[in-house]
């Protein structure tokens, strides 16, 4: 994906990445992945890495058990910035975690790229004051994405080790 460039940026205690998706010469989109997995051949990225901690509450469970639809878009953009075709998302708390595979759509990660250049891809841009119409049509392919392209894989329970 031509669009895509990539910026190494350090922080405390680990090395991430940030990728910029750009379309003419204006930023449109930074994305800040947790980690990825790559080939120790060729770098090849093989799979980006989501970890999340969910806050639970007393009528959620303490980790996810099905992809927030919600963060679709965002996961979306960190598979088109690492050009690879998954993602592995784990949800992660004291008791447990639980892992899903996210196949990339690279129909619906267009039309989301589309929206974002049309709403943002310009010299002056504005915050919008009301959702654009589109939405109504990309929320119902949010909802069969996370149907049809989202396995979730396994809950583990947690496993602590402590060095003596």
């Amino acid at each position: 994906m031509k669009e895509v460039y990539r910026c190494p940026r350090e922080n405390i205690n680990c090395r991430r990445k940030l990728v910029k998706l750009i379309h003419s010469t204006n930023v449109l989109c930074v994305v800040s992945l947790d980690g990825s997995i790559r080939s120790p051949n060729t770098d090849e990225v093989l799979t980006a890495i989501e970890i999340k901690c969910p806050f639970p509450s007393d009528k959620q469970p303490p980790v996810h058990y099905k992809l927030p639809e919600y963060k679709v878009c965002r996961y979306l953009a960190e598979i088109a910035a690492l050009n690879t075709d998954q993602l592995l998302y784990i949800s992660y708390s004291k008791a447990s975690m639980t892992v899903f595979r996210v196949l990339f759509s690279a129909e619906l990660w267009q039309t989301i790229w589309d929206l974002v250049k049309t709403e943002y891809d310009r010299e002056i841009s504005t915050k919008p004051t009301r959702n654009h119409p589109n939405l109504k049509t990309i929320k119902p392919q949010i909802k069969e994405f996370t149907n049809r392209n989202v396995q979730f894989f396994a809950r583990f329970p947690h496993v602590s080790l402590s060095l003596i």
